[in-house]
C-alpha cells in the first residue's frame, strides 16, 4: 500500500509539473524588409513649392494648383506573422483658382491584409473644401488590377508642344470629386514621370475605350516641379 501511495503521488507530481510547464513561445514574425516607393515616387511625390497650371480644352479656363506641404517618412508595421517597414508620404496642394484642397496620400497597408510578401503603391487623391470624395487614380506597379484599369504606359506623349516620358494612363469607372452634374462620370488620368498629372479627360457614362462623348479635358500648360 505504501508503494502504491508513493506511485500515485509521483504520478500526480509529474502531471502537475507538466501542466505548469509554459507553452513554447511563438516564433518571431518573418521580416519582409523595407518597402520603398521606388519609381512610383517619380510620379506622385512633390515638394512644397511645386505648382501646375492646367487649361480646360473646352472652356479655356485656367486652374493653378500649388503644393503647400509635403511629408515623406517610414512606418514599421508588425503582427504575429509579418514585420515590415514601408515608405509613406503625404502631399497637400490647393487650387489657387477655385480654392479646392487636394490631398495625395499613401494608403496605409496593414500587415493583417498581407497573405504573401508584396509591395504596391496605391495613393488616394481626396478633394475637399467642400468635401467631394476620394478617388484612387494611380497605383504602382502598373499591372496591378483593381476596379480601375491601367490602359498602358506611353513611352512619350506631347501636350501643349511639350514631350513627356513614361506616361501611365488610367481609366476610372466613376469619380466622386467632380461637381454636379459631372459626378460619377468616367475619367482618364495621364500621369507622367517627374510631372504627375499632365492630362485628365471626362467622358459620358457610356464610356468604353475611346468611342464615347468627351465632356471636357484639362491639360498641363506650365509647371514648376520640385522633387
Amino acid at each position: 500500500l505504501l508503494k502504491l501511495t508513493f506511485v500515485v503521488f509521483s504520478l500526480i507530481a509529474i502531471t502537475a509539473l507538466h501542466s505548469c510547464k509554459p507553452e513554447p513561445p511563438d516564433p518571431p514574425p518573418t521580416d519582409l524588409g523595407f518597402f520603398g516607393l521606388g519609381e512610383a515616387k517619380d510620379y506622385v511625390y512633390f515638394k512644397k513649392g511645386t505648382w501646375w497650371v492646367y487649361q480646360n480644352t473646352r472652356t479655356g479656363e485656367y486652374d493653378t494648383i500649388e503644393v503647400y506641404t509635403s511629408v515623406i517618412d517610414t512606418l514599421e508595421q508588425v503582427n504575429k506573422k509579418w514585420r515590415f517597414t514601408n515608405e509613406v508620404f503625404s502631399v497637400r496642394s490647393k487650387s489657387i483658382t477655385n480654392g479646392y484642397n487636394y490631398k495625395l496620400i499613401q494608403i496605409e497597408q496593414t500587415v493583417e491584409s498581407i497573405d504573401e510578401p508584396k509591395n504596391f503603391i496605391l495613393p488616394t487623391l481626396e478633394r475637399s473644401n467642400p468635401y467631394e470624395g476620394e478617388i484612387e487614380p494611380f497605383y504602382y506597379p502598373f499591372n496591378f488590377k483593381a476596379y480601375k484599369y491601367c490602359l498602358g504606359v506611353k513611352d512619350t506623349m506631347i501636350i501643349n508642344n511639350k514631350t513627356y516620358n513614361d506616361v501611365a494612363v488610367f481609366y476610372i469607372k466613376s469619380n466622386g470629386t467632380e461637381p454636379l452634374p459631372l459626378k460619377h462620370k468616367p475619367e482618364k488620368y495621364y500621369w507622367a514621370r517627374n510631372y504627375g498629372i499632365v492630362k485628365k479627360e471626362l467622358f459620358d457614362s457610356k464610356f468604353f475605350g475611346d468611342t464615347s462623348t468627351l465632356y471636357h479635358s484639362w491639360k498641363l500648360i506650365n509647371s514648376n516641379i520640385i522633387q
